[in-house]
């Protein structure tokens, strides 16, 4: 009788121990199988894979070109401040001229940088960052506007020193805010 209470023990043992290893996974293999099936499920229901990186994620390139245009804006910005400053002290009608072009031509460099970084973005990278864009797009517009009312300030005989210098300054603002939106950008999409 001990013979065989010992040979069942055994025999109970092996065959517990065996089960697994046969394919059915037992009751906790299973569990864990049907978990994982049950999480992809839902993840797909949901429309989350974990192989799918975020929608708005930015590439390598397009990191750069948003550094790009988050300089160029700050070099603006630079320029416009040293414009507000000289129109400040002995004006120059001249010179406050050719600071104006060199602003308009570092401008007109960052719209082209600006629109082929608009052109890389995906839909959903769009969508995803759908405020910063319309951020910057006002932004833009300001400055396309402060730029015609230098130029036409500008084109009179005798300038007025005091408006160029508070428009110079305006521009510097506008431009800040316009580099803070590329660098928002950077970090909403890391």
């Amino acid at each position: 009788m001990k013979k065989y209470l010992i040979f069942l023990s055994i025999f109970l043992l092996a065959s517990i121990t065996a089960f697994p290893q046969r394919g059915g996974g037992g009751a906790r293999g299973r569990q864990g199988q049907s978990g994982q099936q049950g999480q992809m499920q839902g993840n797909r229901q949901s429309g989350v894979s974990q192989a799918t990186p975020r929608q708005d994620r930015i590439n390598s390139r397009q990191r750069e070109r948003i550094r790009d245009c988050s300089n160029m804006a700050d070099a603006i910005r630079k320029q416009a401040r040293d414009m507000a400053q000289a129109s400040g002290n002995k004006f120059n009608a001249g010179e406050a001229r050719q600071q104006l072009g060199r602003i308009q031509q570092r401008y007109q460099a960052m719209e082209k940088e600006h629109e082929r970084l608009m052109q890389g973005l995906d839909a959903g990278q769009q969508q995803g960052m759908q405020e910063q864009i319309q951020n910057m797009n006002r932004l833009r517009s300001r400055v396309n506007s402060q730029l015609q009312q230098m130029n036409s300030d500008l084109e009179s005989a005798e300038p007025n020193a005091q408006k160029v210098s508070q428009q110079a300054r305006e521009m510097e603002r506008t431009m800040n805010e316009l580099k803070n939106q590329y660098n928002t950008l950077t970090e909403q999409s890391d």
